[in-house]
């Protein structure tokens, strides 16, 4: 069943309109392109590869900070219902704590490192990330 909160709506809320509107009252199936034209999924993969893909994702999802994750899930599930300025002010909230927090500060004093090490024609990298 698709959800009648899939995407904000105009006024700043989570809300459905449009062609999601339309999904939702028609009862039509979706193709998986659809759905992701829609902004109702985020990728669209195919049938090989999904599997390997989906854990690679999980993966890079949890060798993450738990409490950044949590706070992000926190910022995406009630910001949604917010209104706009008011979700913004959940996030930068959000942010700041997560800016301070003591693993934060440990990823932020590496980087001042790596960069106080680096020559100045040296690229610096963090991570996966390249």
């Amino acid at each position: 069943m698709l959800s009648s909160w899939p995407v904000p709506g105009q006024d700043g809320r989570a809300g459905c309109g449009g062609q999601d509107r339309s999904f939702v009252l028609s009862g039509d199936v979706l193709t998986a392109e659809q759905a992701r034209t829609a902004g109702i999924v985020e990728r669209v993969l195919p049938a090989p590869g999904f599997q390997a893909e989906a854990l690679r994702l999980a993966r890079h999802m949890a060798s993450r900070p738990a409490t950044a994750l949590a706070a992000a899930k926190r910022a995406l599930i009630e910001g949604s219902r917010l209104p706009l300025s008011e979700g913004l002010r959940l996030e930068a909230g959000l942010s700041a704590e997560r800016l301070a927090s003591p693993e934060s500060r440990a990823l932020q004093e590496a980087a001042h490192r790596r960069y106080a090490e680096a020559a100045d024609t040296d690229r610096v990298t963090f991570g996966d990330r390249r």
